[in-house]
């Protein structure tokens, strides 16, 4: 069984207003494979409540992907880096393509999949967070230093998403930790599963 994530002491994201939930805060993100584009999520509340939009874009050269808010507010977009030895994803404000907010790079390793997130935090702290475990096992811990602030876990697939081709995670993120930009790099982490597959 594992155990309750702690607090961290202070806010930690890029968007403030994601972080104002003062117990641990899950989401479920469907993939949407028969989409037009194959990479739209649905990210609700595990009741099915809706949060969060994710929108792949059509013929878009760097793979882009939108983040929206219920209202399908743009959020963050995701840009898949080509021509890199390793997967890396840059993530920007809204719509726009600068400045970079947070960098996804994928590293190589034994163990399973590894990935540093790097993004300068609210109070201007420039933060490195690790994630480690495998997709394709089912699970991954996002850590800050020592600390675990967001688990990543894959549900065992049923018959319908067998035949749909959808894939279902549970994210589940700390006290005060940014659980939009979390869900941002759950589908970083899902992209490096799918080039590997």
């Amino acid at each position: 069984m594992v155990g309750p994530m702690s607090g961290i002491g202070a806010p930690l994201g890029v968007i403030r207003h994601f972080t104002q939930h003062h117990g641990e805060f899950t989401l479920k993100l469907r993939e949407k494979k028969l989409s037009f584009t194959g990479d739209d999520y649905e990210i609700t509340t595990p009741d099915g409540r809706p949060f969060l939009i994710m929108k792949g874009k059509v013929f878009s050269l760097r793979n882009r992907k939108l983040l929206c808010d219920a209202q399908g507010q743009p959020i963050l977009n995701i840009r898949d880096q080509i021509f890199t030895l390793f997967k890396q994803f840059r993530i920007y404000a809204g719509e726009t393509e600068e400045p970079e907010i947070c960098h996804v790079k994928r590293h190589f390793s034994m163990l399973g999949d590894k990935l540093s997130v790097h993004f300068q935090n609210f109070d201007g702290r420039e933060v490195e967070l690790l994630v480690k475990g495998s997709i394709l096992d089912r699970h991954a811990e996002i850590y800050a230093g020592d600390i675990v602030v967001a688990r990543i876990h894959r549900k065992f697939m049923n018959v319908g998403e067998v035949f749909f081709d959808q894939q279902t995670y549970y994210l589940t993120v700390g006290p005060g930790v940014d659980a939009a930009m979390m869900a941002a790099v759950c589908v970083c982490l899902d992209e490096v599963a799918n080039e590997k597959n």
